[in-house]
């Protein structure tokens, strides 16, 4: 395959991807949106946000995500386990390691921001 016709095709499969993973997003939107009240909605996004905070927390300071495994059945084993099973290096100050630690508790109800006083705890935490 020549140079032109591979940069063609190239552009063909990501325009491709791209449109996969847009039709999946608006599928799961619509399901969400017509299958389950707005107020249980907001509430999930809201506990997967400051999971999803907690992850990128953990792969910024360490470089690696927390639950890495082997293969995908690993992986989701070491979620259902919980971030207590995992071992945080010691390059993660106290502080830190405490807020990931927060951030991704297994029972949304105690993640770190879902609690009474929201987004603040997570900006009051030392």
């Amino acid at each position: 395959m020549t140079g032109k016709k591979f940069k063609i095709f190239l552009t063909f499969i990501i325009i491709v991807r791209l449109f996969l993973c847009f039709s999946i997003l608006l599928s799961l939107y619509i399901f969400l949106y017509v299958f389950f009240p707005s107020h249980l909605i907001l509430h999930f996004v809201r506990a997967v946000d400051y999971w999803a905070l907690g992850i990128l927390t953990h792969e910024l300071l360490v470089g690696k995500p927390p639950f890495r495994g082997s293969d995908h059945m690993t992986t989701y084993n070491n979620i259902l386990k919980g971030i207590e099973m995992v071992s945080i290096p010691n390059i993660v100050n106290k502080n830190a390691n405490n807020l990931i630690k927060k951030l991704l508790r297994l029972n949304a109800s105690e993640r770190l921001g879902y609690q009474r006083n929201g987004i603040q705890d997570i900006r009051d935490h030392k």
